[in-house]
């Protein structure tokens, strides 16, 4: 259980009587500190590790140690189930609120838990790559061969990259798993960055249409140099720009020239020249953009 607050101890030790009131000084503590309610995950979004601190010091470390009445601090470190079920959700409230400082908490304090893809996927959001460095430095799961896991969502299929566990593993550390939309989420802010590390870090592995869908979001945010680091070996960026909508990657393939032998590339061109104000010439041999209309 937890000490006296430091206040409470300087009240009374001031009393003449101090050496007989250190049970009053435990009660008065237990009084003054949080609701013995208060989940951990909750306290997270406190972001004060004085409180993270003082719920971990008052939870129970066995189920001996429990008191009669029922709180949760009962059951924190005592319940394997909700321990580990608080901090994964503490672990996604710390990263979604983008406070590095709390997940390192909860991967000092916790161990034998598996952290998951949610917390990547909102680092990658934020565009914090300082998170999504740390998530890697301490994912215990690196020591571990990694298998691909199908994840159907409401209207997808999602692949999250898990470490092959031994069985009844209990730490240390804790492990991380890696892929979902972590990329998607980055690219869809703009965090261009981010989506690079993931990519050039992770452990999580791409199939050639997760690739070709990379390099698509790339172009279509004016990201060469993005796109480029997807880039299989071997291929070329005008092999995934027609249909692009991005004013620079049109001109490109126009430039190029390769929609002389693509007549349904280059109708679909010209439509996606339209909304930028562009005058383009067109036969059944050449397409050439004539620049801005008016000018």
């Amino acid at each position: 259980m937890t000490g006296t607050v430091a206040t409470v101890s300087c009240v009374l030790r001031r009393q003449a009587s101090a050496d007989s009131l250190q049970d009053v000084g435990q009660l008065i503590s237990d009084f003054l500190g949080p609701d013995p309610n208060l989940s951990l995950s909750e306290a997270c979004a406190f972001r004060s590790l004085p409180l993270l601190n003082w719920i971990w010091r008052v939870s129970c470390e066995s189920t001996a140690s429990r008191t009669s009445q029922w709180t949760l601090n009962n059951y924190l470190r005592s319940d394997p189930k909700y321990y580990q079920w608080q901090f994964q959700k503490a672990a996604i409230v710390a990263a979604s609120n983008g406070h590095l400082d709390v997940l390192k908490w909860l991967f000092e304090h916790f161990s034998g838990c598996w952290t998951p893809v949610m917390v990547p996927e909102a680092a990658a959001k934020n565009g914090d790559v300082a998170m999504l460095q740390f998530l890697l430095q301490h994912d215990a799961g690196r020591a571990f061969k990694y298998k691909r896991v199908e994840i159907p969502l409401e209207s997808a299929t999602s692949f999250e990259t898990r470490p092959q566990l031994q069985k009844n593993w209990k730490g240390p550390g804790n492990v991380v798993y890696w892929g979902g939309r972590c990329i998607a989420f980055a690219m869809r802010g703009n965090n261009f960055e981010a989506a690079k590390w993931i990519y050039q870090y992770s452990p999580h592995s791409y199939s050639g249409e997760d690739i070709m869908l990379m390099i698509q979001w790339a172009l279509t945010a004016g990201n060469f140099e993005l796109a480029e680091v997807f880039l299989p070996r071997g291929r070329k960026l005008l092999g995934f720009a027609v249909g692009c909508p991005h004013l620079d990657v049109l001109k490109m393939v126009i430039e190029a020239g390769i929609l002389r032998f693509d007549e349904a590339g280059a109708a679909e061109t010209v439509e996606l020249l339209v909304p930028h104000g562009r005058l383009v010439f067109s036969s059944s041999t050449h397409l050439l953009d004539l620049g801005e209309m008016g000018t």
